[in-house]
């Protein structure tokens, strides 16, 4: 009697067993809990990957655009606002200029380092956007004229434009913090003014 028990309980253990086997019902779902997270990760890496080139790319085209006129000389002629440009104008140009490409770039976060190194090439070199910790100082004060910086015709000049990108401190998970919870982007532009 105890045997035919046993032997009952067990056949019924194994359709049991079997019944719970063949279930489907939950297992998408389960394959889908699985999968979720890894693939929402991945796609915001893809999203804030393409910002930060994009970003990048509106700097650049910024700090190109906005040289072309230190470049020619337009901006001891007036430019495009009518009179000789100052540090801040020409800072706020870049910025302007970046924007156009249809970047969200906060101009406060931006500034810019000019030198000229006469008429050599030798020597040049780019300045650092970090110093001691701290976003390096924009050259000069902003109503401080351009030409004093850049020289005249035929000059060497370096301008170089530092920007705190602070949209990666919003996404911690991804870990592309390098400066003050944000990210730091330089771009430089080295040429030699035209004979004007």
């Amino acid at each position: 009697m105890f045997s035919r028990s046993v032997a009952a309980a067990g056949r019924k253990f194994i359709r049991r067993t079997a019944a719970f086997k063949n279930e489907q019902s939950g297992a998408t779902a389960m394959e889908f809990a699985l999968v979720v997270l890894p693939f929402l990760m991945m796609i915001f890496a893809v999203i804030n990957s393409a910002l930060y080139f994009f970003t990048v790319n509106s700097i650049d085209r910024g700090v190109e655009d906005a040289v072309r006129q230190v470049r020619t000389g337009e901006f001891r002629f007036g430019g495009t606002a009518g009179a000789p440009l100052n540090v801040g104008q020409f800072r706020q140009l870049i910025c302007d200029k970046a924007k156009d490409g249809g970047a969200s770039i906060d101009c406060s976060n931006l500034n810019i380092l000019i030198k000229n190194n006469g008429s050599a090439w030798a020597g040049l070199t780019v300045d650092s956007c970090q110093t001691a910790g701290n976003i390096t100082a924009s050259t000069g004060a902003a109503a401080d004229s351009l030409a004093t910086y850049v020289g005249g015709k035929e000059t060497v000049v370096m301008v170089t434009a530092c920007y705190n990108w602070d949209l990666p401190k919003y996404l911690p998970l991804l870990k592309l913090v390098n400066f003050n919870d944000g990210l730091l982007i330089q771009s430089s532009s080295a040429f030699r003014s035209e004979p004007y």
